[in-house]
């Protein structure tokens, strides 16, 4: 079964000037055809150029049983997503010299000074220390514990909304499972940003949540950015679909964990995912998006230096490179920050 939810998208374009104004009909066409042919339950695009918003349009439904329609200020589970917002706050604190992309991993978090590396002739000991730049550009080795090493350790992949384990707890024990490769040597999708959101609770003394909504969602106003919702809050949560073998669409269980509604309204609510655990909706997302194209301000408020947001897309930053937010040069000052 494929797990499929209900989708906000977003498109940011630069100030360049439209010839005309732009006629999106084929593509709201588009959609409710595949709504009604039960393809998709509903979603938000939202697409914007410079300032302007082109076009803001929901589609489908929020809850398709319910017919209950789909609304602009909807929420989603923006899942990997998160890995951006938390990379933001990280790049804060090189800014603010708490860490630097150098710093070893280890020596904020000891267990990772003996961690050793999966090889086709066994383990062996680490060439180097991992360090920041590793777990920014998931370069680390560390992955999502796809492999029978990994059985019994009660990790599931990305997912840490159901889970009773405190974050830290759950860090000491990524560190005892043998890295995919070498710090550097090559890319692995894994738990990097998570344990990057747990050192800046370790950094900060402070919840991830508490450290975001401070330093990220307050100046943004992003209201309807957060880890957990209560079920007063939760009537603008999207609900998830899943497509099964025939291609039907259908209504994914309650909460059924990774692949369901999940437990961001009804469950312990005590671990914050730094890698894939926010709730956002596609205004909240955008005006994000448009804080880091705009060089890390917004209305008049700087939240990162310009050379700063410059070197993210060295560093990897998946989410920023497809949607053509930033340049990718940046100072050479900064490239041993």
């Amino acid at each position: 079964m494929t797990r499929l939810i209900a989708i906000f998208a977003i498109l940011v374009f630069g100030n360049c000037a439209a010839a005309q104004e732009p006629d999106f009909s084929a593509l709201k066409d588009r959609l409710a055809r595949y709504v009604e042919d039960g393809d998709l339950p509903g979603g938000v695009v939202l697409v914007r150029q410079g300032n302007d918003t082109l076009l803001s349009h929901a589609f489908g439904y929020r809850d398709v049983e319910a017919a209950d329609p789909m609304d602009l200020g909807d929420q989603f589970r923006i899942a990997s997503q998160t890995k951006l917002i938390v990379s933001v706050g990280i790049m804060m604190l090189i800014e603010e010299g708490a860490i630097t992309l150098e710093t070893p991993l280890a020596s904020i978090f000891p267990e990772w000074a003996e961690v050793q590396v999966a090889t086709p002739e066994g383990l062996v000991p680490l060439d180097r220390p991992i360090v920041i730049r590793d777990l920014l550009s998931h370069s680390s080795g560390i992955g999502y514990g796809f492999t029978d090493a990994w059985a019994g350790t009660g990790l599931t992949a990305w997912y840490f909304a159901g889970s009773a384990r405190p974050m830290r707890e759950s860090v000491r024990l990524m560190a005892t499972m043998p890295l995919n490769n070498q710090p550097g040597a090559s890319w692995t999708y894994g738990y990097n940003t998570d344990i990057l959101g747990a050192l800046i609770m370790e950094l900060m003394d402070q919840s991830l949540g508490g450290f975001l909504e401070e330093r990220v969602f307050l100046p943004l106003g992003m209201t309807d950015t957060q880890f957990f919702l209560s079920p007063d809050e939760a009537e603008n949560l999207a609900v998830v679909y899943s497509r099964t073998d025939d291609l039907t669409l259908v209504r994914a269980p309650d909460p059924g964990g990774p692949v369901g509604q999940g437990h961001y309204v009804n469950g312990p609510q005590l671990v914050e995912s730094g890698g894939a655990g926010l709730i956002s909706s596609a205004e909240d997302y955008a005006t994000f998006l448009d804080m880091l194209r705009a060089g890390g301000i917004h209305d008049g408020q700087r939240l990162l230096k310009a050379e700063t947001v410059a070197l993210m897309p060295s560093l990897s930053f998946g989410a920023l490179r497809p949607l053509g937010i930033l340049s990718t040069h940046f100072p050479s000052d900064l490239a041993t920050r």
